[in-house]
């Protein structure tokens, strides 16, 4: 696949983890959970990571830090740095 299908292809799952933390820096963290779960199910390790968190802090869930730990764990095998240390604080 050339990288610019592989481009077009990432464009709108990158706009959704945008618009997940446009939402959640104005405080709609509802929206911002709503908005990773489509990137997230499709592996993108920010969405994943995102959700994780706000699992972690109760925002826009329930708050649960079983998932919170699933989702950390998930992101981590994708690759995210900073997913894998939470995960190893957990």
């Amino acid at each position: 696949m050339s990288i610019a299908a592989l481009a077009l292809f990432a464009g709108p799952a990158l706009a959704d983890v945008k618009a997940g933390v446009d939402a959640w820096t104005a405080g709609d963290f509802t929206r911002a959970v709503a908005e990773w779960q489509g990137p997230a199910a499709a592996g993108d390790a920010d969405a994943v990571f995102n959700l994780a968190q706000a699992y972690r802090l109760g925002r826009g869930v329930e708050a649960d830090n079983a998932r919170a730990r699933q989702l950390y764990e998930e992101a981590a095998r994708l690759g995210h740095i900073k997913a894998a240390d939470n995960y190893g604080l957990m």
